[in-house]
């Protein structure tokens, strides 16, 4: 699964994520980490209804509700529908990971964050427990970290 810019993805049941933080160092550049709020949601890619997990920075959160279709009226209730769907756009950072070599298959997960933070991709792997994230590549790669990607 590849969730590319452009696509439309879709969200279930916001509320029950959003009060599910979990914590997620950022790195500053390469200073200290910096530890941040996020809340993790999984998202269905709406072109190949493949799932893949989307982690929003907390405090962030009222952009996100921004970039979303269906905007509710009162931007403190996430409850109005059952599914937000929004488009991938350049606001996102991704990891991903190749788990089939063969094939060259991808899987992707998306980040939404402010853009002075520099967070690796293992930090987000490790807060969501996602298995199919995990990058199995080289020793020194898994060593100083997979940087998240732009779009």
């Amino acid at each position: 699964m590849v969730a590319e810019l452009g696509d439309k993805i879709m969200v279930k049941d916001i509320m029950k994520y959003v009060d599910n933080r979990k914590t997620v160092n950022c790195i500053r550049a390469w200073a200290r980490n910096k530890p941040v709020d996020f809340v993790f949601m999984p998202f269905q890619c709406l072109k190949d209804g493949s799932v893949a997990f989307l982690a929003v920075e907390f405090d962030k959160i009222k952009d996100f509700q921004k970039l979303c279709h269906e905007v509710p009226a009162d931007p403190n209730d996430w409850g109005g529908l059952q599914s937000y769907e929004f488009t991938v756009t350049k606001d996102f950072k991704y990891g991903q990971n190749l788990v089939n070599l063969q094939t060259g298959e991808l899987y992707r997960f998306l980040i939404f964050l402010d853009p002075s933070h520099d967070p690796f991709q293992d930090g987000f792997i490790k807060a969501s427990g996602d298995e199919r994230a995990i990058e199995t590549s080289s020793f020194i790669k898994n060593l100083i970290g997979v940087p998240l990607r732009t779009f």
